[in-house]
């Protein structure tokens, strides 16, 4: 093998034919003594760069291709580099060099845009009381607004500075804690907004309503088993008017509901009077009357001796409601209440 100095490029250069043609050697750092380099792209894929490179281009864009021939037409191009506008960006392109889609980039502030889906895999943390703006739904599409943001804080947990609107449900699970009233949907006219009747709590009342309330299930009040209102059913235990057993219950249909500090009462109920001489039917109820006993009320009974007559009622300071005729006592035999009700104070 031959070689000789070319004076013109300033290259070596070799001949294994004794001169008749010539061919630059291979480049090396050994035999490069002076000139430059000719402006070829490096083919040698065993090249492993083990110093800082730099590429340096000023007042252009400076980048990198990437080409997979492997890939469909006009899918197969990656630019990443610099852009005169101050962006590193990440592209996609066509065949012939232009732009398909910037991606992804930075800016020289820190600021990192996606120009697509972004997913996570693990979490997203903001430092420094930083907060998420998230972008608006009412606007067209690249809109960028930085007035509305999402955060969290160490009271309320997810906080955000303006208004909070779910086109689905909301679970909880704990509770919910307002700074001012409520305002609830219509459900009479779905999706309509109202301003004018709101539920709040109060210092002395609790909840508060400004207007009417209608409830389709039940109420229930502070330490009680049973709704406001409903009938409980119950089955009194009977005896005279001398506290002795000589009334034998036969059947029953009562029961009581309360409101408030008032107790309602309804009594249906057949004995058998064992002895003549009865005045009082006694029939216990499980509320307790205390020194609120109620007026006499009129109710009908059943007298062996007389048949259907007009009776009275009365509740009394012992947890009893007496039942007598009008006038008279009590035959001995079958004996009935009819229906009767009334109410009184819970002592």
């Amino acid at each position: 093998m031959w070689q000789r100095y070319n004076q013109t490029s300033k290259i070596f250069e070799k001949s294994v034919d004794n001169g008749v043609t010539w061919a630059p050697l291979p480049l090396n750092a050994s035999i490069i003594t002076e000139g430059t380099i000719p402006n070829v792209a490096y083919t040698n894929q065993q090249n492993v760069f083990t110093q800082i490179q730099t590429i340096s281009i000023a007042g252009a864009s400076s980048k990198i291709n990437f080409i997979d021939n492997a890939r469909p037409d006009n899918l197969k191009r990656w630019d990443i580099g610099s852009i005169q506008s101050g962006y590193f960006m990440f592209s996609t392109m066509n065949d012939d060099g232009t732009l398909k889609k910037s991606c992804f980039y930075l800016d020289v502030n820190g600021g990192a845009y996606v120009a697509g889906n972004l997913q996570v895999d693990n979490s997203i943390y903001t430092k420094n009381g930083y907060a998420i703006y998230p972008g608006r739904v009412d606007v067209s599409d690249g809109y960028i607004q930085t007035s509305f943001y999402l955060a969290t804080h160490n009271t309320y947990g997810l906080y955000s500075n303006t208004g909070l609107y779910l086109g689905g449900s909301l679970w909880l699970g704990s509770n919910i804690y307002s700074g001012g009233s409520i305002y609830p949907g219509r459900s009479d006219s779905p999706g309509t907004q109202q301003s004018a009747w709101f539920l709040a709590s109060h210092g002395s009342y609790g909840l508060i309503t400004n207007t009417g309330l209608f409830v389709t299930g039940q109420i229930w009040e502070r330490n009680r088993a049973t709704a406001i209102g409903e009938w409980i059913p119950f089955i009194p235990t009977h005896y005279d008017q001398n506290g002795v057993n000589n009334v034998t219950p036969l059947s029953s249909d009562c029961g009581y509901a309360l409101v408030g500090n008032i107790c309602f009462w309804k009594m249906h109920f057949n004995v058998q009077v064992n002895v003549a001489g009865v005045s009082i039917i006694y029939a216990t109820i499980p509320v307790n009357s205390g020194a609120h006993p109620s007026m006499a009320g009129l109710c009908q009974v059943y007298s062996a001796d007389r048949g259907w007559i007009q009776g009275w009622s009365v509740v009394d300071a012992y947890n009893r409601i007496a039942f007598s005729p009008d006038t008279g006592f009590w035959a001995a035999g079958a004996a009935w209440v009819n229906h009767a009700s009334g109410w009184f104070f819970i002592g």
